[in-house]
């Protein structure tokens, strides 16, 4: 890294005053007095910022010290993750050459090691590829699956545990297709870093630790994961070295062989062998025949003249444009920062709050459920629910809209050169049986198992007599670890312990509604932003859903607690796949303006990742925020089923005090967190911020 990586960006102007051609003016704009502190000293030596792509830039800023980890602007590509070993092995692989997608592709190997109960390679997850040559964007979804031919038959027994929800993992597929396809270096090279990591160890941060300490319970069911880490029965202390070495020998697997070396041989059978124990039906023959999903376009919207491409369904992008569509009448920056404007409140409160309603409505995996994201993203649906949004009223919950009328919408003239997520498909049985789609939707309803990312919740939508209840709760998985040895099932049946769904057929609701429990924190997940010097890009959101996920560790990893659980759903359902994706809140997403990669966006955070990432664009995009000051504002996380408004610390009271009077009720903040990962271009180079919410980094060259 370069002296260029030292120092800090321009913050964006408005886009009437970049489209103006005119020299940039100064502006003023409210802000809470701790953002004041914090940027005062680089606003005196920023002088006057201009924005992102926009005439006038000058020199930036130097970075300040306590961002030096958090904030790199650097000219040829820039890397920003969820931890900094992550960060600089994805910049490994610009600096030797490669493009955007060997730098995503080694950074997310690399997370499986340095964060392993966040991701890894018994996860899953999905990753937006912007092509700038091609100018053309690729979407594939390797989230972990469960096939339904496997669950017709008689169920293995759990004994007292099960690994029920544990799919087949999508990670090693899916990032080796991407690298196959599109990457420069050799798949050796880009797995180099995390082989490393795992051999020679590394000191545990502060997030792995308290992770460590708080699932002591879940990593005690599992002699070798405990002895892993809780050595001698303690708990891994920060700063302590962590080797995987068994983890370094299946990476070393892969490397070497390919998919082939995980999906099949001693690898492939000893995860087969542990879910069997557990009671998962998943046959050799099923691991082997897991397939990304490349089909799926990306969905697309545009706001502010911008073009907006996020993850299809049964992911979450089509929230974040439904939002932004939202929110687009509104001129924001006239209106104030929400931390300073009770007005500006209300807009953002009341758009989020509508999104999360009619996002939870509709979405489910395509191939078992009609899905009607080119609706739910049209500007026409959006103007139908725009008295909802900014009225100063606020109505004791928001009832779902329909988009389905709206989805042969055409998509937007930006849009459509990109090919994106178009009308849904009808829906058929395996058979082809024509009249199918009549019932494709209640038989897809009661098999509809919703992700919150790093939690779970069985539907779409979280329902109580037809309406939300809520924006994304957590449910405890306290779903057992099973040993990789022939004792397997043994080792399960000895604990006592029992998978605990807490959930409920709500009353009134449809088929597969209910209501779920939450009792753990959310926000276990990871998130890697990547962008290179031809101006290639890529948000990759990789997950094992809780910590540590299922908590079953085998070959030095732990699998996911992500899938389908066909034992309360039904594997018979209408369907144009075997194969069946749960719902998740991963959103990873890309702004272009002008045919060029503007901004590079992505979070964990369970139920807070849209609304984190609706916020972090509004921050940027409409006050012409420097990235990492956009990824510090507070954020606020409205429910659709009540006036209730989560609010992080940093809005002042006479804020909260007027949005009360409207009709809000501000509370405080619940367990987990979401924190934004960011590429933006700023001028002629790149900024790149990571939420100082957490352990990550940023890194460039």
């Amino acid at each position: 890294m370069d002296d260029v990586a030292r120092v800090g960006p321009p913050v964006p102007a408005r886009r009437s005053e970049r489209r103006s051609g005119s020299r940039v003016r100064c502006r003023r704009l409210a802000r809470p007095g701790w953002v004041n502190v914090l940027v005062a000293a680089g606003l005196a030596l920023a002088g006057c910022r201009a924005g992102v792509g926009g005439a006038g830039v000058r020199t930036p800023a130097p970075t300040l010290a306590p961002d030096i980890e958090k904030r790199v602007v650097a000219r040829n590509g820039v890397v920003s993750a969820a931890h900094p070993l992550a960060a600089e092995a994805g910049v490994e692989m610009l600096q030797r050459g490669g493009n955007a997608v060997d730098a995503a592709v080694a950074a997310a190997f690399a997370i499986g090691v340095v964060e392993p109960m966040m991701s890894g390679v018994g996860g899953g997850g999905g990753t937006l590829i912007w092509l700038q040559e091609e100018g053309r964007a690729e979407y594939v979804d390797f989230y972990a699956a469960a096939r339904a031919t496997a669950w017709r038959g008689a169920l293995p027994d759990t004994g007292r545990a099960s690994l029920r929800e544990v799919g087949v993992p999508g990670a090693v597929a899916g990032l080796l297709e991407a690298h196959e396809r599109f990457g420069r270096l050799s798949r050796a090279q880009v797995m180099a870093p995390a082989i490393r990591l795992a051999e020679e160890g590394f000191p545990v941060y502060l997030v792995l630790a308290d992770a460590i300490r708080a699932n002591r319970r879940k990593l005690e069911r599992f002699p070798e994961a405990a002895r892993r880490f809780l050595p001698n029965g303690h708990p891994l202390a920060v700063g302590e070295t962590l080797r995987q070495p068994e983890l370094a020998a299946t990476l070393r697997e892969i490397a070497e062989h390919g998919k082939a070396g995980f999906y099949e041989g001693d690898v492939a059978e000893s995860v087969v062998a542990v879910l069997n124990a557990g009671g998962n039906p998943t046959a050799l023959a099923d691991f082997a025949a897991y397939t990304p999903r490349w089909n799926k376009r990306p969905v697309c919207g545009t706001y502010r003249g911008l073009t907006v491409l996020s993850a299809p369904p049964p992911q979450t992008g089509m929230h974040i444009v439904h939002a932004l569509n939202l929110l687009e009448p509104y001129d924001l920056a006239r209106l104030g920062l929400p931390t300073r404007s009770a007005d500006a409140f209300d807009v953002l409160a009341s758009a989020l709050r509508v999104a999360a309603a009619d996002h939870g409505r509709h979405n489910g995996d395509p191939n078992w459920t009609a899905v009607p994201a080119a609706g739910v993203t049209s500007k026409a649906f959006a103007r139908t629910r725009a008295g909802l949004v900014g009225t100063g009223r606020v109505p004791e919950r928001i009832p779902p809209a329909d988009a389905t009328a709206h989805d042969d919408a055409p998509p937007p003239a930006s849009c459509a050169p990109l090919e994106p997520y178009g009308p849904a498909p009808a829906i058929r049985t395996e058979q082809g049986d024509d009249g199918a789609n009549a019932s494709a939707g209640a038989a897809a309803g009661f098999a509809a198992v919703s992700e919150i990312e790093g939690a779970h919740a069985v539907s779409g939508s979280v329902i109580e007599h037809g309406e939300p209840v809520a924006s994304g709760s957590a449910v405890e998985h306290r779903t057992l670890v099973a040993s990789r040895s022939v004792a397997a099932h043994e080792a399960l049946s000895a604990s006592g312990n029992v998978a605990a769904h807490g959930t409920r057929i709500a009353a009134g609701g449809h088929a597969g509604a209910v209501v779920v429990s939450s009792e753990i924190p959310e926000g276990e997940t990871t998130h890697i932003s990547v962008v290179d010097r031809d101006g290639n890009a890529v948000a990759l959101t990789n997950t094992l859903s809780p910590y540590f996920g299922s908590g079953a560790w085998v070959a030095g990893f732990f699998l996911n607690s992500s899938a389908v659980d066909f034992s309360r759903a039904d594997p018979n359902a209408p369907a144009r796949s075997e194969w069946r994706v749960r719902t998740s809140t991963i959103s990873p997403t890309i702004v272009l303006e002008d045919g060029r990669v503007r901004v590079v966006i992505g979070a964990p955070g369970g139920a807070r990742i849209p609304g984190s990432i609706i916020q972090g664009l509004v921050y940027m995009l409409d006050y012409g925020m420097d990235p990492l000051e956009a990824v510090r504002m507070p954020r606020i996380f409205p429910s659709p089923s009540s006036r209730r408004v989560e609010v992080e610390h940093g809005y002042p009271g006479a804020v909260l005090g007027r949005a009360r009077a409207l009709g809000w009720e501000p509370t405080l903040p619940g367990d987990g967190y979401a924190r934004l990962y960011v590429v933006a271009r700023v001028g002629d180079v790149w900024v790149g911020a990571a939420d100082p919410r957490h352990d990550g980094g940023v890194r460039g060259y």
